[in-house]
């Protein structure tokens, strides 16, 4: 029997969060329909059709929702004037008047921590949300334009890539390869996200009609071999949650840009497919991990690589180390700002996640070694495939790490506006 609470929260909290996740992530694209003239009145009536199944069925499944809606729209005019304010910058960091740290510092205050003051409540998050990629979008802009010599662009190419274009790096943002019309391909896309986010539902509803699948064993709970598989399956089934509704939103956004005539990079190249923990964090959300290469990586290895001339993979140790670790303040800044307490628990996970993937690949050159010298001769089971297992049984364990202190350090909504509940019986986030 389904359990009336567990149905109501499901209803009242889970379906309408997912829902407004999607409903704010297309809103920019509806403004664009809206404001273009590109499009003709028929395949505009068409498309807004299409986008507006979420916006309803958010407001179905509850109707205290219509506050993202609201939301959704003031982010709009908020983050188009942030983006007016930074179509400016390039000329000044090209003169001298203002560094690209600079840059970086007044985006993350204006695009994180005013939202997550301003706003509250499910609103606040899905604006820390936007206003990350955001951040990210905006330097990469003025970085890449400010050091360009060909022609500056519009201002509305500038709102186009900040607020519309899902990608986070100017000079990887795709092309425009024809005029806005209904594209097949573009509408299967679209049909394979709404797809995915499907399955994020019915894998959702599964704790909620059989309660003992959510109640996965902790690590001080594992006291023998069937315990210890059902926590590494559960770690693996929340993998797959997660990845259904990213991707699905990632396929919503491609298809729609398709639609409207431009070509952009996968976001998620089947990232369950990956073959070791290096594999997977080229396949998994390539946009973000391309501005960290970009902009973080590169630059750390160059620099690091001028001061240790004798010792390269040294300076791209550290570069991997640094790298993770500049991911994890920003992500923790972002918890920050949707109303989490600063533990640093995500920033130290993040570097853990570093410090693995240096373990692996120090490990496969080892595996490598004696694939070729000791066990060149026995016909054993194939080196790839002991490592491709093992490397998944790494990954899986460290995301369980992952979200066991986080389950911890960030339960409530706001813990620094709350006080803890005196029951012991308050639910975990």
């Amino acid at each position: 029997m389904i359990a009336e609470e567990a149905l109501e929260a499901y209803r009242f909290f889970v379906l309408p969060g997912v829902l407004g996740i999607v409903v704010f992530r297309l809103a920019p694209f509806v403004a664009w329909m809206i404001l273009t003239r590109d499009l003709s009145a028929a395949t505009k009536a068409i498309l807004l059709g299409l986008v507006s199944v979420p916006a309803a069925a958010t407001f179905a499944s509850d109707r205290d929702t219509i506050a993202v809606f609201f939301a959704a729209a003031a982010a709009l005019a908020y983050f188009g004037l942030l983006g007016t304010c930074v179509y400016l910058l390039p000329e000044r960091v090209e003169q001298g008047e203002v560094s690209p740290g600079a840059v970086f510092a007044l985006c993350a205050s204006l695009s994180l921590v005013l939202p997550g003051i301003a706003a509250r409540g499910s609103a606040r998050v899905l604006l820390v949300v936007f206003g990350f990629e955001f951040l990210l979008s905006a330097y990469s802009y003025v970085v890449e334009v400010a050091g360009s010599s060909s022609r500056r662009p519009t201002l509305g190419d500038c709102l186009f890539f900040l607020i519309v274009n899902p990608t986070l790096v100017y000079t990887s943002c795709g092309e425009r390869v024809s005029e806005p019309r209904l594209d097949a391909r573009g509408l299967a896309r679209a049909g394979l996200g709404i797809g995915a986010l499907l399955v994020h539902f019915g894998l959702m509803l599964l704790p909620v009609m059989y309660p003992q699948i959510g109640e996965a064993p902790h690590w001080a709970e594992v006291a023998d071999v069937h315990s210890y598989s059902r926590m590494m399956l559960l770690s693996f089934l929340g993998m797959v949650l997660v990845y259904a509704v990213h991707s699905g939103v990632a396929s919503v956004q491609i298809g729609v840009l398709r639609m409207m005539g431009y070509r952009i990079p996968e976001r998620y190249r089947f990232p369950l497919l990956a073959t070791s923990p290096f594999d997977w964090w080229r396949r998994w959300n390539t946009y973000v991990g391309g501005w960290f290469k970009t902009y973080v990586f590169t630059p750390c290895a160059l620099y690091l690589g001028r001061r240790l001339p004798r010792s390269r993979n040294l300076a791209k140790a550290l570069a991997v180390l640094l790298t993770f670790g500049v991911s994890g303040v920003l992500h923790e800044l972002a918890q920050f700002s949707m109303g989490s307490r600063v533990s640093g628990v995500i920033a130290e996970l993040f570097i853990c996640h570093g410090a693995l993937l240096l373990a692996w690949v120090a490990g496969t050159r080892a595996a490598g070694v004696l694939q070729r010298t000791v066990f060149r001769q026995a016909r054993l089971v194939p080196m790839g495939l002991t490592v491709m297992a093992f490397s998944w049984l790494i990954f899986l364990h460290a995301n369980v790490a992952i979200m066991r202190p986080l389950v911890d350090a960030l339960g409530g909504e706001d813990q620094r506006a709350q006080p803890a509940p005196a029951s012991h019986d308050h639910p975990a986030r």
